[in-house]
């Protein structure tokens, strides 16, 4: 909700990958099927997201003070990509989740783990740009409630730049 409040910073809009048009949404799971109202003067900043696709080539994931490409996950602890899936989430393991990050990102497995992974690579990239951090995105994957929504809203309005 911090994203649809006030005048502040954290104001962001997003767009449906398929919409050619680009219309701009509010770039929450729960703003993304409403139009940006035009209340105010300004225009509002884009929350940037790259597709699973970008991240398949590890010199484009963020950069540890050591030069190790990483991503962000549960408690905002890095994991770098030898981390498996049920680490950077804190979960339970089987299927997909006892993979390694480089794996599941390398292979392009069609396994909802790895919009999981880009969203998480999404906002450790693009930090406070993105609409949310990465233990909040850890949060939405482990409260069934949100699960689903956060799921469409990360694949269909955060995925939307392939280079």
């Amino acid at each position: 909700m911090r994203a649809l409040a006030g005048y502040g910073g954290d104001k962001k809009h997003c767009f449906h990958k398929d919409d050619w048009k680009k219309t701009k949404c509010h770039a929450t799971v729960s703003g993304c099927h409403s139009p940006i109202s035009s209340l105010y003067d300004r225009d509002v900043p884009e929350s940037p997201g790259k597709h699973c696709t970008y991240y398949r080539d590890r010199t484009k994931w963020p950069k540890d003070w050591q030069g190790y490409s990483y991503c962000k996950g549960w408690n905002n602890q890095p994991f770098r990509r030898d981390a498996t899936f049920k680490q950077l989430f804190n979960c339970s393991g089987g299927g997909y989740r006892d993979m390694t990050l480089r794996d599941i990102m390398n292979n392009q497995y069609e396994c909802e783990e790895k919009h999981w992974i880009t969203a998480c690579l999404n906002a450790t990239l693009f930090g406070s740009q993105f609409s949310y951090e990465p233990y909040q995105i850890v949060q939405m994957y482990h409260d069934p409630l949100k699960r689903p929504a956060a799921f469409y809203f990360f694949t269909n309005f955060q995925e939307n730049y392939y280079s």
